[in-house]
């Protein structure tokens, strides 16, 4: 589970990043 929650922080802070790259 702790893998599993550890996988969706980082995918979710990917987009974010991606997210922000873009807009910039």
């Amino acid at each position: 589970m702790a893998t599993y929650a550890d996988d969706i922080s980082s995918l979710f802070q990917d987009l974010k990043i991606r997210r922000k790259h873009r807009f910039i």
